[in-house]
């Protein structure tokens, strides 16, 4: 069977849960050691589980990149798990879903994600600043602007676009010299030829000397 690269959103959830409860266990056998109320067969399940628990880890870890085994530690190590009530559980997600309103994050990480969206968004664009929403973004996040192009601060002309725009300018300028150089090939035989009319007649208004 063909494996996913990566964990969904729900499969890394089921995950932290499960690191947090293989955490637990040796905490929880000692506690109930301690008061004398498991026996030495219950602690040997429990920790079974947890030898279970760890060859499930490693198996899961070693299928997957290394980018994505490194982002299952990062989130284990900010993972925290405890038990609610169902108050105390819709207001932590009220919280969470008021935060989630708004996006934060460092300026290196803001400049990768602006990039790969101005290079995709803004090559040939053709749209105005008011026509693009990802202009505000950029603008109010003083990402740096282009300002080569009319419509748009931020649009850029493509290394492929420029050379087309290139290829038909000079074909219009050869097709315009072309132009003007028959134009003034005919012009030029049309003066030479003017008194070369057939049976031209040409006639003096003026009487000769020795006429008289």
């Amino acid at each position: 069977m063909k494996m996913f690269n990566y964990l969904n959103q729900k499969q890394i959830s089921d995950m932290m849960l499960l690191f947090c409860l293989a955490d637990k266990i040796e905490e929880i056998v000692d506690r109930w050691v301690v008061h004398e109320n498991m026996t030495k067969e219950e602690a040997k399940y429990i920790r079974t589980s947890k030898t279970y628990y760890n060859k499930f880890f490693n198996s899961v870890q070693e299928r997957l990149p290394d980018k994505e085994k490194d982002k299952l530690i990062k989130r284990y190590s900010n993972f925290h798990m405890s038990i609610q009530d169902k108050w105390l559980l819709k207001k932590f997600q009220d919280d969470m879903n008021e935060k989630s309103k708004t996006v934060r994050m460092e300026r290196p990480i803001f400049e990768k994600f602006a990039i790969q969206l101005f290079n995709k968004n803004c090559k040939d664009c053709t749209k105005t600043s008011e026509e693009c929403e990802l202009h505000d973004i950029l603008y109010e996040n003083l990402f740096p602007a282009e300002e080569k192009m009319k419509n748009c601060c931020y649009a850029f002309e493509s290394i492929e676009a420029k050379a087309q725009r290139l290829k038909l300018e000079e074909e219009k300028r050869l097709a315009k010299e072309l132009k003007k150089n028959t134009l003034s090939k005919r012009a030029k035989k049309k003066k030479a030829n003017r008194f070369d009319e057939d049976d031209e007649i040409i006639e003096y208004n003026f009487t000769p000397k020795g006429d008289k």
